[in-house]
């Protein structure tokens, strides 16, 4: 079986949607993450991400849920 995705564009964690345009951000957090990071590699990735990291537990900034049915045009 192949990918869920062939999306260049698929980020790691992202829902398969991918239907957010622009993700709400969180901290950078070590737990999140499989790896142990050094305290450099964590001061890296804190310098390359100083807003913060996509958090896909939440909506897109301004997205909404849809409700109710398709509409028709």
């Amino acid at each position: 079986m192949g990918p869920a995705s062939t999306m260049p564009a698929q980020q790691p964690g992202a829902p398969l949607e991918d239907n957010v345009i622009k993700c709400q951000l969180k901290s950078v957090d070590e737990a999140d993450y499989a790896v142990k990071f050094t305290a450099a590699e964590l001061a890296r990735l804190k310098a390359i991400f100083p807003d913060g990291v996509c958090d896909y537990t939440k909506l897109g900034v301004e997205q909404t849920h849809m409700r109710g049915t398709w509409r028709t045009f």
